[in-house]
């Protein structure tokens, strides 16, 4: 069962946010799949930074992820940006949904036995919204917000080593 959360606001722009599993309980060579979710509730278009939002890969720190209360640090790729131009957008039309699933396990070690919470961080920066009634996207005049849209908590469990333990080498069907 996919467990989402309730809608909240985000800032001034209208926006709701939900992270969600659908298996709860995971051996150590499953691939986890979680679902990001960010929807416009406004009247108007938005646009958000790529890079603010879970891809396919995580290209950023966007998680707090905590392993039964202990921070689990971010150990993926760390990437200094040029200025945000129209292509790193991604268009979010009045009452549709971004969602993309993604395995955090691969930016954060995810090995140890144990219940993981997983909240998404969420702060946009550079939030461009159309101009209402403008009929001029704000590509051309952004008018630009932040939003808080941290979401909602997931918990999941991992069947991983023991803790103190570190694996050397990757995990893979030959190696449990």
């Amino acid at each position: 069962v996919l467990a989402m959360s309730p809608e909240v606001r985000g800032g001034s722009v209208g926006l709701s946010r939900s992270l969600g599993v659908e298996k709860w309980q995971h051996d150590l060579k499953d691939e986890i799949a979680l679902t990001f979710e960010l929807t416009n509730l406004g009247a108007d278009s938005v646009s958000v930074l790529r890079w603010q939002m879970p891809a396919d890969e995580l290209e950023a720190d966007l998680l707090i992820v905590e392993r039964d209360g202990v921070a689990v640090p971010y150990e993926g790729m760390l990437a200094k940006r040029p200025a945000p131009t129209a292509e790193d957008y991604v268009e979010i039309l009045p009452g549709e949904t971004f969602s993309v699933t993604f395995d955090p396990s691969a930016a954060y070690d995810m090995t140890v036995r144990g219940e993981y919470t997983i909240r998404y961080r969420g702060r946009l920066t550079n939030v461009v919204a159309e101009r209402a009634r403008g009929g001029v996207h704000a590509m051309g005049m952004p008018t630009t917000a932040r939003a808080d849209v941290a979401s909602n908590a997931v918990n999941l469990y991992v069947e991983g080593v023991e803790p103190g333990f570190h694996l050397d080498f990757p995990i893979t069907d030959m190696t449990i």
